[in-house]
């Protein structure tokens, strides 16, 4: 997992997490807890997206999770808890957050950003191969030593 439930606290107030996971008891004044299962689910469907993103230019799992990879993590698992069960007209700061995070996993998987892991073997990159079809090559090796 990219990011676990004390980096979601990080971003986010125990009492909004606990309105965000508790569906029968949101309010901890009232004795409402933070689902621990939910907020897992939601790390889960974010750190498969960011494979999806990140698993055509580095291998996985990574050995250390690159910082920038546990805050895109942190940020769209607040958007699907929050996705769940909120009007995004309540917080539009929500939307904002998911597309910027898509955005920086856009830019990782084309390599304009890169996390300081090597990349894998497989890895898009350079193409070093002929686009040209045609008929036989013009010079080759036993021309060339008559020049």
């Amino acid at each position: 997992m990219y990011c676990t439930l004390d980096d979601i606290k990080m971003s986010l107030p125990k009492e909004i997490i606990v309105q965000l996971t508790d569906d029968a008891n949101p309010s901890i004044s009232s004795g409402g807890v933070v689902n621990k299962r939910i907020v897992d689910a939601a790390i889960k469907e974010s750190g498969a997206l960011i494979d999806s993103f990140v698993g055509g230019r580095y291998p996985l799992p990574f050995p250390n999770t690159p910082p920038i990879l546990k805050k895109v993590c942190v940020d769209l698992s607040v958007y699907d808890l929050h996705e769940r069960c909120m009007a995004f007209d309540d917080n539009p700061g929500m939307r904002k957050r998911y597309d910027n995070a898509i955005k920086l996993l856009n830019q990782i998987a084309d390599g304009e950003i890169l996390l300081g892991v090597p990349p894998s073997a497989e890895s898009p990159g350079f193409f070093t191969g002929s686009l040209v079809e045609g008929g036989p090559a013009q010079f080759t090796m036993n021309s060339m030593r008559g020049l």
